[in-house]
């Protein structure tokens, strides 16, 4: 999470959607940007700190379609090369299953916050589950809502270029049955909030 009081900006990094370019950008941008409390750390933490700075910010962060996600969490980590049969008892397809379940068992406490870790509107709203943000861009429409939001923020800038971007098949292929309705019951928000659905490859 990166703050700045000179530009009255507070971005909070969801992990894998784009949130190195626009940390870059504001470092670049306002030289008091600094780091408060953690890379990915909860934006209502940041309330306690920041006091009357927190409403005066524009805050703002990125998500993605969780499936598509931890995809690109298991590419990051080397994992997600493509089996060579399509087959959901093959060791590809367990491997990103025991992936799933592991993160999926992971709850974090920063203060009286408690979320699921990797829970992106648990890391965006309050206690009571109110969204915290100004603004929120998505990950799949980049291009368009980075410079939009970096305009709001006082930053005139085309796109920024995507950094520790993750290479693999599309999401789709990854999944079984099992990782497909994990994902749906352990992050119904990040699900239904965001208004995002599990689609099949449009390669066919």
């Amino acid at each position: 999470m990166i703050h700045s009081a000179m530009g009255r900006v507070l971005f909070t990094h969801v992990s894998r959607t784009g949130g190195a370019a626009i940390t870059n950008c504001l470092y670049g941008h306002f030289p008091d940007s600094r780091e408060l409390i953690g890379q990915h750390a909860p934006l209502a933490a940041a309330r306690p700190d920041l006091a009357a700075l927190f409403d005066e910010s524009f805050k703002f962060a990125f998500v993605r379609n969780p499936w598509e996600r931890f995809v690109s969490w298991y590419a990051l980590l080397g994992r997600a090369s493509r089996p060579s049969v399509a087959d959901p008892d093959s060791a590809a397809w367990q491997g990103f299953d025991v992936f799933l379940g592991s993160w999926a068992d992971q709850v974090v406490r920063l203060g009286p916050v408690s979320r699921r870790r990797l829970s992106q509107w648990r890391q965006l709203t309050d206690a009571d589950g109110t969204l915290l943000t100004d603004d929120i861009g998505r990950f799949e429409t980049f291009a368009e809502d980075a410079p939009r939001l970096l305009a709001r923020a006082g930053i005139e800038q085309p796109r920024p270029p995507i950094i520790n971007a993750a290479s693999h098949e599309h999401y789709s292929f990854y999944y079984s049955e099992y990782g497909r309705e994990l994902v749906a019951s352990v992050y119904p928000e990040d699900v239904m909030e965001f208004g995002d659905e599990f689609e099949g490859d449009p390669g066919g």
